[in-house]
């Protein structure tokens, strides 16, 4: 079973205590049914370990192995008693811990801790009815998954890959400005599906190409860091993006909307020159 997950040395991995009414009932069962899952592997066949696998990485394969071994288990009675509030709260709080967990190195650990928080949204959702639309406010979905395919042929093609981080970008910034004033937003599955897919996106981007004029890591650091608020009153998010972001920079890789900015800039000023040397031949 090793072979599936990232090696580490053993360590102790402990939640912190979320203090909402319900949590040690659903935890125990979402526990239950993570560890019946996991039990699986050592006997599972090929289609089964592809698709825990495909799991660590994909949203809707972890959806599909828990509502694929999760059955009735789903259902559980007392969860059928909490009220909306608390299982708002509840919903919420694994929908960040999986989040969380999916972006930490995929240890056997941590992929157990992963599936349970899997395992206790859906029986939150199949226990209270709640459907898993593409965001809670009634709203379609829309496919916006990119296959390994599709992200072969925009790592070649880098005036591609920029204009498809740019749709991603603007397709973020749109359903933010639609539906942020509504609780939960950035929990909506077309949300975060639009998230993950710029990331994958960003991920593919290449060292910025030598002698573009106006690029410099100095003019790069200040645009990441324009606008920042004061260290003691950014979100964990915010210095998560602001690292990344700096990480990426120490590789040689800028961020694609300062790219976007110099590019603009520059075209601007070669369209002034235009003018003005078509002004002085006349």
């Amino acid at each position: 079973m090793s072979e599936l997950f990232a090696p580490i040395e053993e360590v102790d991995v402990e939640e912190k205590k979320r203090g909402i009414p319900g949590a040690t009932i659903l935890k125990g069962a979402a526990t239950v049914l993570a560890t019946k899952i996991m039990g699986k592997i050592p006997e599972g066949d090929a289609e089964f370990l592809e698709l825990v696998k495909e799991s660590q990485t994909s949203t809707a394969a972890l959806d599909e192995l828990v509502k694929q071994e999760g059955g009735e288990d789903l259902v559980n009675e007392e969860v059928k008693q909490f009220g909306e509030e608390e299982v708002q709260k509840l919903l919420k709080s694994n929908q960040s811990n999986r989040s969380r967990r999916k972006n930490m190195p995929m240890t056997q650990p941590n992929y157990m801790e992963y599936l349970t928080a899997a395992c206790a949204e859906w029986i939150l959702r199949m226990s209270c009815n709640i459907t898993k639309n593409a965001n809670p406010f009634g709203t379609g979905r829309k496919a916006l998954e990119i296959n390994d395919e599709t992200l072969t042929q925009l790592a070649q093609d880098p005036d591609a890959l920029g204009r498809a981080i740019r749709n991603f970008q603007s397709k973020k910034s749109t359903y933010k400005a639609k539906h942020q004033d509504q609780p939960d937003w950035e929990q909506a599955d077309e949300y975060v599906e639009i998230v993950e897919t710029l990331e994958k996106l960003k991920a593919l981007r290449t060292t910025v190409p030598a002698g573009r004029k106006g690029v410099s890591i100095k003019k790069a650091l200040q645009f990441i860091f324009d606008g920042v608020d004061e260290t003691e009153n950014l979100h964990k998010e915010e210095s998560m993006q602001i690292i990344d972001a700096c990480r990426d920079l120490a590789k040689g890789v800028y961020p694609q909307e300062f790219l976007d900015m110099v590019e603009a800039q520059n075209a601007a000023k070669m369209a002034e020159e235009d003018e003005e040397s078509v002004y002085v031949e006349e």
